[in-house]
């Protein structure tokens, strides 16, 4: 062949392989986040996978299928059946809220009141005006509620489509979990760079998914526990619902502080005393702990995001992606970090290509 029909269908053969990457993106389109998180799933639990499988003395059915329940029934079905706790719990807070703002107005003027006595014991002479609060109050309640109407009807017209998603989930985790060294190795076949450029990019998105997942999520979803339990005893109403919110913000991060704190305040104005210093105190001493005794213990020290970056991440990701894009946006970053890394060691100083 010469180098004339080399070079011709080379040419060809690139437009073929850009055009069945386009179209490729184009059908999974739908579930390229379901694809991305059972890979970093199955990443997270192939040494589980790996021990189930010496221990069953190679079945690889057997162990995968072991595998496979304990993410279902330890991981799936608990954030599903806390999840639809959840949402009923804060339907029926959005609506006790606006009954509690529009019909129960002296219980609402009575607190208000409390408030006021207590910001006025503070330095800067604050008030809350009744006004002002129900406007801002409805202004918040009718997009929640007319958002959670919405998704509680695109729940029941989509059933299909998250059925679909669960399937293609499961899938691509039996998929990952079985072949995922075939797959690091096949990135590697396939990569131009040199090996350590390989392994630089491989290692950080590896080991920052792994810190989203136990180093976020866990820590997050252990503070939102605390914070519910510790609201419970307290005889905080909508305890489930603070304990979302603690873990919202815990994930930001912002910190499970600012939603403790402000329902240990308003406690001890309301006359809950005791449940107000319980909070307080359960704060101080538990909550504010959970981070910086388990954190290092579950991740590295090598898997870290700046702060300011994992919160654009974080922000952007949900905005592009749905909620998975807590996980997918610092995911890019990090990449682009990775990059400009590559970029100051190899082409900075060169304008050859890595070799």
């Amino acid at each position: 062949m010469s180098r004339m029909q080399i070079r011709g269908s080379s040419s060809f053969f690139t437009i073929l392989l850009v055009a069945f990457m386009v179209l490729s993106f184009l059908v999974a389109r739908s579930y390229l986040v379901t694809i991305i998180l059972a890979i970093i799933t199955a990443s997270i639990f192939r040494p589980f996978y790996e021990s189930m499988l010496g221990r069953m003395k190679g079945k690889q059915a057997l162990a995968l299928l072991v595998t496979i329940l304990v993410i279902v029934f330890i991981v799936l079905l608990p954030l599903s059946i806390a999840g639809s706790i959840i949402v009923g719990q804060l339907i029926t807070f959005a609506g006790d809220l606006q009954r509690f703002t529009t019909s129960d107005t002296d219980s609402f003027a009575i607190l208000l009141e409390r408030i006021n006595v207590f910001l006025a014991s503070v330095p800067g002479n604050y008030q809350i005006d009744q006004q002002e609060v129900t406007t801002r109050l409805q202004e918040l309640i009718q997009p929640v509620g007319a958002f959670l109407a919405q998704n509680l009807v695109s729940i029941g017209l989509s059933t299909f489509d998250g059925f679909a998603k669960l399937i293609v989930f499961i899938t691509t985790l039996s998929a990952g979990i079985v072949n995922f060294p075939r797959l690091i190795k096949f990135i590697r076949d396939i990569s131009p760079f040199p090996e350590d450029v390989d392994d630089l990019y491989i290692n950080r998105v590896l080991t920052l998914s792994r810190y989203m997942i136990k180093g976020i999520f866990i820590v997050s979803i252990l503070n939102g526990i605390v914070v519910g339990v510790v609201l419970t005893i307290a005889g905080v109403p909508y305890a489930l619902f603070w304990g979302l919110l603690a873990v919202i913000a815990s994930i930001v991060p912002i910190g499970a502080g600012i939603v403790a704190i402000p329902l240990g305040i308003i406690e001890l104005i309301t006359g809950n005393v005791g449940g107000g210093i319980f909070i307080l105190l359960a704060f101080i001493l538990v909550i504010n702990n959970i981070d910086n005794i388990l954190r290092p213990r579950l991740v590295g020290k090598d898997a870290h995001l700046h702060p300011a970056l994992t919160l654009v991440g974080i922000l952007g990701g949900l905005e592009l992606f749905g909620f998975f894009g807590i996980l997918v946006g610092p995911i890019v970053l990090i990449l682009l970090v990775t990059s400009l890394e590559v970029y100051i060691k190899y082409y900075s100083n060169d304008d050859s290509v890595v070799s």
